[in-house]
């Protein structure tokens, strides 16, 4: 029987004769199914399987949850050391190079292919830094959709516009 044909029973009514000692009488008998002794075992059983296949669902998708927000964390992790190198070691370090060969230049001392090497070493600098800040926010952003906050760690990782004056050495 389906579950539908459960939650209905099906009653039964009955017409007959009865004859007793030369007299008929009409009997009407009706039957109703007392649902006190159908437990339901199958149902049960299926429920309790369902059950236990939800409950290893979760701790399957904890345990995957865990696992990217360690990976997002190392990643967060990496990219903030990566920016913090960049923006106290190698930016200024390129600065002075590129400024270092432009006064050569000018005092007759470097060539223009020095001066040219030097602004490609800044925009290579620069451009690793842009690198790292996107790598930093994708981290963040991958923490705060697993956790389900917004509390990125990273308030501004860009630390400014490019002026113009740099931009153009």
């Amino acid at each position: 029987a389906t579950e539908a044909e459960r939650q209905r029973p099906a009653w039964t009514v009955s017409l007959g004769r009865k004859q007793e000692g030369g007299s008929s009488q009409p009997v009407l008998g009706l039957s109703v199914p007392l649902l006190i002794l159908d437990r339901q075992e199958g149902a049960r059983e299926a429920a309790t399987q369902r059950l236990s296949q939800a409950r290893e669902r979760l701790r399957e998708t904890r345990l995957r949850l865990v696992a990217s927000l360690q990976e997002a964390r190392a990643r967060l992790d990496s990219a903030q050391a990566s920016l913090a190198a960049l923006k106290e070691e190698v930016l200024p370090a390129a600065e002075q190079a590129l400024g270092a060969a432009s006064q050569g230049f000018e005092a007759g001392k470097c060539s223009f292919l020095e001066v040219l090497e030097a602004r490609r070493a800044l925009l290579d600098a620069r451009q690793r830094l842009l690198d790292s800040q996107a790598a930093a926010l994708t981290a963040a952003h991958d923490i705060d959709r697993i956790t389900g906050e917004t509390s990125s760690p990273i308030s501004s990782p860009i630390s400014g516009p490019i002026t113009g004056d740099t931009a153009a050495r």
